[in-house]
């Protein structure tokens, strides 16, 4: 299996989940970065991530969020991936990433839902109707 993917362009034994390194809000252009450090598994070919997008809900109240430009990670990659992300509710997008840091802690966290994701990489469409509750995509427990 190890050669099979060596031939396909993969490196098996560099394949590492990405690791948080911030979220921030930027109030002058109501964008979210979301910052991870990477090791691209791909060894001979880049990734292209030409979108991401989710609803997030509670009650009746629902908001967008999208990648704002795709991203293009270099085969062999190591290193700081910055995604910048804008919102049909720039206010709400704000205060789900203090949410997410542990800034704000509103009552409605616990109902928090994660709906419509939508990927794009290298031209593969990946469609999730449901993620779940804020709650279970942490482990069990709100952030």
């Amino acid at each position: 299996m190890s050669s099979a993917l060596v031939a396909l362009g993969i490196n098996p034994s560099g394949f590492e989940m990405p690791r948080f390194k911030d979220l921030m809000f930027d109030e002058s252009t109501s964008t979210a970065t979301l910052k991870l450090e990477i090791t691209s598994p791909l060894t001979r070919q880049s990734i292209t991530l030409n979108e991401l997008s989710f609803t997030v809900r509670n009650g009746t109240r629902s908001f967008t969020i999208e990648l704002k430009d795709k991203v293009v990670i270099e085969a062999n990659y190591t290193g700081t991936l910055s995604l910048s992300f804008s919102s049909s509710d720039p206010d709400a997008l704000r205060r789900l990433v203090n949410i997410i840091k542990g800034v704000e802690r509103p009552v409605y966290v616990e109902d928090l839902q994660f709906s419509d994701l939508s990927i794009d990489v290298n031209g593969i469409l990946i469609t999730v109707r449901d993620l779940g509750e804020i709650s279970e995509l942490f482990g069990g427990k709100s952030p």
